[in-house]
């Protein structure tokens, strides 16, 4: 059978076919936009793609909008549902059109779903991956997450090395943690995020005084994820930069920060909290007071319900908390999604580079391809909280005096 070459020419706008040695030129509609290989009409390019992180704002709005761009190249796409795990799934397989593509992009919540803690180069997984990848003729693997994705993705590709089996892995960081060595989609969402959560907190709670109560209730949001001191600390400088928060000058307003890693006291938050003034608490998740009787007093909860539970037990005040989801939601989050579409507009899906080893869409500066390896390195997937710097703890001290 004859293999077929059709190559569209953007400046007469007509389609060259080559067969063999012969060369037709015509004008008919072809809907193929990027030159492929064509062997009794079936497509071969495939790609899949598979979500690996945490809810991040924008993860559909990348996944969307990579299923666009790869359907405009000509490429056949698979959304691969269930992280990791559902790869080895066949039924987690969803073939994606246009129509798919778009709905996923204002989809609420994560489309593509995740599981944590699986490691698809174990042999517990591998064998039925691979299978699974061939049964639907996977040709590129597009991994969107974190730094514990980015590992997972590293080791997978090794071990598809080692076994010979051919495929080309991308990985494209998507984290609110952020990544070392390259600006990783989610961070400017899960600030814009946390300032969200706060205002609506501030609002809530200090359009309420409790009958017989001298000042409003305080307002306590609690940020999550690996790098929540530095999301708590650029929110917090966004609005001591605005001025305002919930029609109160923040000169008005007692500010408390409790960060992961730093001591604070339970005795001194209760005597700074009065009622002259109305009060935000920002809190990271896993922060605890020095006094031993806390751990015994909570046993369970979040530190902000625990914080909440303080308050309104040990003060003559009442507290609102709000604590901050990341949900994948994109209508929220147009600056992260302006970002995305700049960088997917720098990719060429028509000439992505191949090689054995996985590479990662490097957004620094420039977009670039750069070998996985690196960034595994500089980014030890762990669980501790990231320090905060010596510049942003002299900003934030006298909120942290508690």
């Amino acid at each position: 059978m004859p293999v077929y070459f059709i190559i569209r020419q953007k400046s007469t706008k007509k389609f060259t076919f080559y067969v063999k040695n012969d060369i037709i030129t015509s004008t008919a509609k072809v809907v193929i936009l990027n030159p492929f290989r064509l062997n009794g009409g079936a497509v071969i390019m495939t790609s899949g793609l598979v979500y690996g992180g945490g809810q991040v704002p924008s993860a559909n709005y990348i996944t969307g909008g990579l299923e666009t761009r790869l359907l405009h190249e000509g490429h056949e796409v698979y959304a691969i549902k269930q992280s990791f795990m559902g790869m080895s799934n066949e039924t987690c397989y969803e073939k994606v059109d246009f129509i798919k593509a778009r709905e996923v992009l204002n989809f609420p919540g994560t489309y593509l779903g995740t599981c944590r803690n699986v490691d698809p180069s174990k042999d517990e997984w591998f064998p039925k991956i691979i299978e699974n990848l061939g049964k639907f003729k996977i040709d590129n693997l597009f991994v969107i997450g974190g730094d514990g994705s980015a590992r997972a993705c590293f080791d997978f590709s090794k071990r598809c090395k080692a076994e010979n089996y051919n495929v080309n892995i991308y990985f494209i960081p998507c984290t609110i943690d952020g990544m070392n060595g390259t600006l990783a989609f989610g961070e400017g969402d899960a600030v814009q995020e946390t300032i969200n959560h706060i205002r609506m907190s501030a609002i809530n709670a200090w359009a309420t005084f409790d009958y017989g109560k001298a000042g409003p209730r305080v307002s306590i949001v609690e940020v999550q994820g690996r790098n929540r001191n530095d999301i708590a600390v650029d929110s917090l400088k966004q609005l001591l930069s605005a001025g305002v928060i919930a029609h109160q000058k923040l000169t008005e307003v007692n500010i408390i920060f409790l960060a992961s890693g730093y001591n604070w006291s339970a005795k001194s938050l209760l005597e700074s909290i009065n009622n002259s003034r109305p009060t935000l608490i920002i809190a990271s998740e896993g922060t605890k007071p020095i006094e031993k009787w806390w751990k015994w007093f909570f046993k369970d909860g979040s530190i902000g319900a625990q914080l909440e539970k303080f308050i309104n037990k040990k003060s003559n005040l009442k507290a609102n908390l709000e604590k901050v989801a990341y949900l994948s939601q994109t209508n929220e989050c147009r600056k992260e999604c302006n970002k995305i579409d700049m960088v997917l507009d720098k990719i060429d899906f028509k000439n992505l580079p191949e090689g054995e080893n996985a590479l990662i869409i490097k957004n620094w500066y420039n977009v670039n391809f750069i070998e996985l390896m690196d960034f595994v390195k500089l980014n030890p997937n762990s669980k501790e909280p990231v320090k905060l710097d010596r510049f942003s703890e002299i900003i934030l001290e006298p909120y942290m005096n508690v």
